[in-house]
């Protein structure tokens, strides 16, 4: 129950999750004119990586 009450873990849940989605649709979608590369793509994985990092500090602190 410690861990829900944590702010840094829901915080770091949410943006691994909505990261993690986004990053899958930007491969599955098909995208022209782009060059193959997707805003999806980067925000994707931007979102993943502060979620991660989210999560990190929110399991040491």
């Amino acid at each position: 129950m410690h861990r829900l009450t944590d702010l840094r873990f829901i915080i770091g849940l949410f943006f691994s999750i909505v990261g993690a989605l986004l990053l899958t649709l930007s491969f599955i979608t098909v995208d022209d004119g782009n060059y193959g590369v997707s805003l999806n793509q980067f925000s994707g994985a931007a979102m993943l990586v502060f979620g991660v990092f989210m999560l990190f500090i929110g399991r040491k602190g």
